[in-house]
């Protein structure tokens, strides 16, 4: 098989996705797929008129001033396109107390379902998470706006808008293909001279190489109950990239993230990283945020090639170690108590088995740090009844010679998916971290719990569904899907085994739902001879870019690689479809 062949072709068809942007509401990072910022067709400034009022002045008194009301903001009008019987006439620009708003005029002379898709709005220099887009029906007009809310521009800093860039598109939304393809263009306000960038951004400092500044700004929880770290990236390189989410440990709990969007080059971005409320129930997450430690590639967007990876950002938002709460108490008879591990380093003791309540079941852990330093002791891989849990993980700071308590929730999917309602044996990868540094001081032995369900747990090898891929000793089924979610967007189940000698690593490259090219996230890890359930999510924003409503299909291309890199083969065209 001809690998290079195929991934160029995987790489052109995210091109092409990432070009076939659609319908969302604007809130900031783009995704304009150039690997230089684009042309611009300039609008003409309009200038702002301005008068002098006579001023009285009284010999002993001095009456307060008051700011006149500043003008209200101008553009040309200006026809975007009128060809091939669609025309996108800009009218005017339209401010109220809810934000501002860009007035346009479309019509659609053809027979054909089509949408004008903003797939990046840059405004004022920075780059919209998700762009915006407007329908037509075969043979209609109508009048839309591009909106901009006053709690978008306020949180980042803008007073007067100057200045958006738009790149767009106009795609059949039957078909996904491009109707037309004209240049951005950029509609100047008549703020535009007087437009500066008076946010003067800070936070905790997570990233400052490569040309890239990446800041967390905030944490505050939304209105779902979830988590949302708010991240400030000001992307100073020649390159669009889009940053997508390796892992995120909260409180030293693995949680599920998502494509976090595309910041184009020479722009800035506010984007959001969001852990769903579900997720938080699921891994047993508090409302309350200690730490934060998140791992990150940026990859090219018109070749999909990494540009860098962040590495394992941590940020301690505490002040304090995160502890286990002593008033839960363990099952020690499901799982006794036991030291699993004792070195001149550390002692690793398990206190007992959690049951699942809200979440997954778990393990009560205690680390104790015998060294005259702080360390970091990790759990960086939990493989239950030979299923490899890639949501699984552990992350515990311990002072020198200290002793912290923690609580290790494996993944109840993989118990509702197996049909299995208890854990048989769970193996443990772990490792040490320096502290301070986090540098690997040294790699653990793997340590082994047996339940008391031991004897009576059958593992399941194989797995009904629809069965993608079937090759080189690994198969692929999907085995089962949620559904739309406004907060995490499609996710399909995936059931896969490794009859190999060679552990496999399994990295989407690009997705077609519904005939439209798109990203998905859902990078799976699988070691030899061992089988693993993971999800392949397509993140809400990329279905709300494109217009699904429905999800009807979707084709995935997987790259597979070993764990040094090397690329075994390719999946390609493997499909499922919802009835």
């Amino acid at each position: 098989m001809n690998h290079s062949r195929h991934f160029r072709l995987a790489a052109l068809f995210l091109a092409l996705s990432l070009m076939l942007g659609a319908c969302g509401s604007a809130k900031p990072v783009s995704t304009e797929a150039e690997t230089t910022p684009p042309a611009t067709t300039e609008a003409p400034t309009t200038a702002v008129p301005t008068t002098e009022e006579p001023t009285t002045e009284e010999p002993t008194t001095e009456e307060p001033t008051t700011e006149e009301p500043r003008e209200p903001l101008t553009i040309e009008e200006y026809t975007l396109i009128d060809k091939e019987n669609v025309k996108v006439v800009i009218r005017d620009f339209a401010e109220d107390e809810e934000g501002a708003q860009i007035n346009l005029s479309l019509a659609n002379g053809t027979e054909k379902n089509i949408a004008l898709c903003c797939t990046s709005l840059i405004l004022n220099g920075y780059t919209m998470t998700e762009p915006a887009g407007i329908r037509l029906e075969p043979n209609s007009e109508t009048d839309a706006a591009l909106r901009f809310d006053r709690a978008v521009t306020d949180e980042l800093g803008i007073t007067e808008i100057g200045s958006v860039i738009v790149n767009y598109k106009i795609i059949d939304t039957d078909t996904g293909e491009a109707v037309a393809d004209p240049d951005a263009y950029e509609i100047k306000t008549s703020a535009f001279e007087r437009m500066a960038d008076s946010k003067d951004w800070e936070g905790r400092e997570l990233y400052n190489e490569n040309d890239v500044l990446i800041l967390l700004t905030d944490v505050t929880e939304t209105n779902t109950g979830g988590t949302c770290f708010k991240l400030y990236v000001e992307n100073n390189t020649e390159k669009h990239f889009a940053l997508v989410g390796v892992q995120a440990v909260v409180n030293g709990r693995r949680a599920d993230i998502s494509y976090l969007g595309i910041v184009n080059a020479g722009r800035k971005a506010l984007t959001d990283l969001i852990v769903t409320k579900t997720a938080k129930d699921k891994y047993g997450i508090g409302d309350e945020t200690d730490s934060l430690e998140l791992c990150l590639e940026a990859r090219d967007c018109s070749s999909w090639d990494l540009l860098f990876s962040t590495g394992d950002m941590f940020c301690d938002l505490s002040g304090s170690v995160p502890a286990f709460s002593d008033e839960t108490e363990a099952d020690t008879e499901f799982v006794p108590e036991k030291m699993l591990l004792e070195d001149d380093t550390l002692a690793l003791a398990c206190l007992g088995w959690l049951p699942a309540d809200g979440h997954g079941p778990g393990l009560k852990l205690q680390i104790s740090n015998k060294t005259d330093k702080d360390i970091r002791f990790r759990v960086d891989e939990v493989i239950a009844d030979d299923y490899l849990m890639n949501n699984c993980g552990l992350i515990v700071p311990v002072t020198a010679g200290g002793t912290a308590d923690a609580a290790l929730y494996l993944d109840q999917d993989v118990l509702n998916l197996t049909g299995n309602t208890e854990f048989g044996t769970i193996v443990l990868g772990c490792s040490l971290q320096d502290g301070e540094t986090h540098e690997v001081l040294k790699a653990l032995s793997a340590v082994t719990v047996e339940t008391a369900a031991k004897e009576r747990v059958t593992v399941a090898d194989t797995a009904k569904g629809k069965t993608i891929c079937n090759e080189k000793k690994l198969q692929i089924v999907a085995i089962a899907y949620t559904g739309y979610s406004e907060t995490v967007g499609e996710r399909l189940y995936l059931w896969v085994k490794n009859s190999s000698d060679k552990t496999m690593v399994l990295e989407p490259i690009y997705t077609k739902v519904n005939g439209s090219y798109m990203l998905g996230i859902g990078k799976l890890t699988v070691p030899a001879g061992k089988m693993t359930i993971g999800t392949y999510t397509v993140p809400a924003r990329e279905t709300a870019r494109h217009g699904i409503a429905e999800f009807r299909s979707m084709i995935m291309n997987t790259l597979v690689y070993d764990a040094d890199g090397k690329l075994q083969f390719t999946t390609l065209f493997g499909g499922i479809e919802v009835k």
